[in-house]
């Protein structure tokens, strides 16, 4: 039996290897690889997702635009006023504050189709593509739900 795709999208962590700048983003494909191939081959380098999210298409982009809008003043810019969805280094963001603030956008607004994906299936790379073919069958399976356990610095 074949399934409809779900009208479900991934927001991502991840940390560029080569300079180690910490950015975000999301994609509405089924695969997140896809995505991360795309940063992979632009610099000839493997990259990860340190982190996923996964719920509904609408939660994601919403939760995204929070996140640009949020910590505009955090977000690089090269060569224009445009801001990148990398954080510039000189504030010092870590990931786990990032990680705290899309947590507590989850539970405080709340999007209450975000889960965050189990840490066994993490850091996500290229090799992991087809790990989460049956999420939308199995979702318990991949995805935790998103709880604030500690506090952390205010950025």
């Amino acid at each position: 039996m074949q399934t409809l795709p779900s009208d479900n999208s991934w927001m991502y962590i991840i940390v560029q290897a080569q300079t180690l700048v910490l950015g975000y983003g999301i994609t509405t494909r089924a695969e997140p690889a896809d995505r991360l191939l795309e940063y992979s081959r632009a610099v000839a380098s493997p990259q990860t997702f340190v982190d996923l999210y996964y719920g509904s298409t609408e939660q994601i982009k919403d939760l995204e635009n929070f996140v640009k809008t949020e910590w505009r003043r955090f977000r690089m810019s090269l060569f224009s006023d445009k801001r990148l969805e990398w954080l510039d280094p000189k504030y010092n963001i870590d990931i786990e504050d990032l990680q705290y603030f899309i947590a507590n956008a989850v539970v405080n607004y709340p999007y209450d189709t975000i889960k965050k994906v189990k840490p066994q299936f993490l850091p996500y790379m290229i090799e992991h593509a087809g790990t989460f073919s049956t999420i939308d069958q199995n979702p318990d399976h991949f995805l935790d739900k998103i709880k604030l356990d500690k506090k952390r610095k205010k950025v």
